[in-house]
């Protein structure tokens, strides 16, 4: 990853590789419960709501003022290019799962086996 300055852009090329939305979100929520525990409203589902709703003053994704956390979500790689109603179920349940706890949601419609059929998705 690396900036762009001159053109007010950043550059991402991790890729996307991952565990899946669940094991995503699993490790954001406990990010958000120690947070909300560290700062004195306590460590349950109640104390992480508090934080998600705003009640720390800072950002739920990045839990840093002045920053945010972009959380990006593609199609399952075993879910077929020419599925589109599949490929509607993937983002939909990525952006159900993660929305929450990420500031901005980047959504990746293109890979390298779909960049033909991107077009269809629109």
């Amino acid at each position: 990853m690396f900036r762009l300055p001159s053109q007010k852009a950043l550059i991402n090329r991790y890729g996307l590789n991952s565990e899946g939305k669940d094991a995503v979100a699993m490790r954001l929520q406990q990010r958000v419960r120690e947070f909300a525990y560290a700062h004195g409203f306590g460590i349950d589902e109640v104390a992480e709501q508090r934080v998600l709703d705003g009640e720390a003053g800072v950002p739920p994704g990045s839990l840093t003022e002045g920053k945010l956390l972009a959380v990006q979500v593609a199609k399952n790689k075993f879910t077929p290019d020419d599925d589109l109603e599949a490929v509607k179920s993937d983002y939909v349940s990525c952006v159900e799962t993660l929305a929450r706890y990420a500031d901005i949601i980047v959504v990746n419609g293109m890979s390298s086996e779909s960049s033909v059929r991107y077009c269809s998705y629109r």
